[in-house]
């Protein structure tokens, strides 16, 4: 093994005064592996350390980070800016709003489902030409929907759109080529952090655009949006890099292999292999590795072995910031009231500020206690978050408006305030019985310490 690859495990071990006894069964080409049909050996991280994306500099890696904040932004813009095109829609193809509505739904709910398609693809194709496909087929799509000749046809571009979007899976994914579990959690919440925003700004350039150019920003909003998704494609293909570690890993064996040869040494590297190479592709599990705060990571390092800290300790954060949903939605009931003339906006504000709180830290800490919990497996498990949002939202769109009509704002909030209290009462549920809930899943994993295999491995 090269003093490069071990360079950086030294100093890893170094911080782990306290050698944890038990082991968890890693990914599974982490150890040497040799077909011994064949006589391939399978190259490894550890004999190619400084060939994966974990060895890029901070400033390289944050410069990838930039570009998946903005590719996080652009990809939520698809969902959130609609609002501001229904009016014209209406206008253009002559039908009440309450209908136009539909494509918004049409689009959540296939994006739910395009959440799950993408991400495996991920483990044998990789992720950076992945997102390339992704982010211009949603913009090609996207600036098709002006031109559409009816609103059925509207319908059938928005479905497509939500299945051609990857979603989230594939930004966190590259955040996991590149950082290891306690170092990256800066990073995760960058990524987070731009997926939040990507809900909230796009719709206040929306309004503008809604409120000077009128019935016409039906045509420029998906124009806008289509020239983000261009616009972050083409920084993506330039800065971002292929991380994912097995393409990595089938380049080094590659390019060792033909240096074997031209040297003459076949005998000593001319069976060695990356893990894909020559290999039909099948369906595996993405690592996404979550969010990860600070003070459940000093509890993690007291004791490497506690399945507390090492799993259902994540959700602390958010039992302690779940209620903020039901507080936010409580504080907009009693304020949504026109009643109040110009001064509603203030309370409504402040209920929203809350929400936001709450939205962010679930969004984070599901993701993170999800990875822990599945380990090679979390695809389907961080995949299954962004479902369960999208396609509740997507549902949710055409008849939220109806209740709202129908009840009037502080009674549909209030409504949905005694709902999110019983989702923090669910919060709590799963902390406690959590342990419980995971030995009950064969997929979940079983041991407490996620970087034990990595430390024996050392001495």
């Amino acid at each position: 093994m090269s003093s490069a690859a071990k360079e950086p495990e030294s100093k890893e071990a170094d911080l782990d005064i306290a050698m944890p006894t038990v082991s968890l069964e890693s990914r599974p080409d982490q150890d040497s592996q040799e077909d011994t049909r064949t006589g391939r050996r399978i190259i490894t991280e550890n004999e190619a350390w400084e060939h994966t994306a974990y060895a890029y500099t901070p400033h390289r890696k944050w410069s990838i980070l930039l570009v998946l904040w903005m590719i996080q932004i652009a990809m939520n813009m698809n969902g959130s800016i609609w609002a501001n095109t229904e009016a014209g829609q209406a206008s253009y193809y002559g039908m009440p709003i309450n209908k136009v509505s539909l494509g918004n739904m049409t689009f959540l709910i296939s994006y739910a489902f395009g959440c799950e398609i993408w991400a495996p693809w991920s483990e044998e194709l990789g992720r950076k030409w992945l997102m390339q496909a992704s982010l211009l087929l949603v913009s090609i799509l996207t600036a098709c929907v002006p031109f559409a000749p009816n609103f059925g046809t509207v319908i059938v571009l928005r479905l497509l759109t939500g299945l051609a979007t990857a979603g989230g899976s594939l930004t966190l994914g590259v955040v996991a080529d590149m950082y290891k579990a306690n170092d990256q959690q800066n990073a995760v919440a960058f990524v987070a952090w731009g997926s939040m925003l990507g809900s909230s700004l796009p719709p206040m350039v929306g309004g503008i655009m809604e409120y000077h150019i009128g019935a016409d920003s039906r045509r420029w909003c998906f124009w806008l949006i289509s020239l983000s998704g261009v616009f972050v494609a083409f920084w993506h293909l330039i800065f971002v890099p292929e991380t994912y570690y097995k393409k990595a890993l089938n380049k080094c064996a590659k390019q060792r292999r033909e240096k074997s040869r031209m040297e003459g040494n076949e005998s000593l590297e001319d069976k060695i292999y990356g893990p894909t190479e020559d290999i039909p592709l099948n369906t595996v599990g993405l690592i996404i590795l979550g969010f990860f705060n600070r003070r459940n990571a000093q509890q993690r390092a007291a004791d490497p072995n506690s399945e507390d800290a090492q799993y259902e300790g994540r959700l602390s954060s958010l039992c302690w910031t779940a209620w903020c949903l039901a507080c936010g939605l409580t504080i907009f009931a009693a304020t949504a009231n026109p009643a109040y003339g110009h001064y509603a906006w203030i309370g409504t504000g402040i209920g929203v500020f809350f929400i936001g709180i709450a939205n962010y830290v679930i969004y984070a800490s599901t993701i993170d206690y999800m990875v822990a919990a599945y380990g090679f497996y979390a695809a389907s498990a961080t995949g299954g978050n962004g479902f369960a949002r999208d396609f509740l939202a997507g549902v949710l769109t055409p008849v939220g408006k109806l209740w709202i009509e129908d009840m009037g704002p502080q009674a549909m909030c209030g409504i949905l305030a005694g709902f999110s209290f019983l989702f923090f009462l669910a919060c709590i549920l799963v902390r406690l019985k959590g342990p419980l809930l995971r030995r009950r899943s064969k997929y979940t994993v079983k041991e407490a310490n996620p970087n034990a295999r990595q430390i024996e491995s050392l001495h």
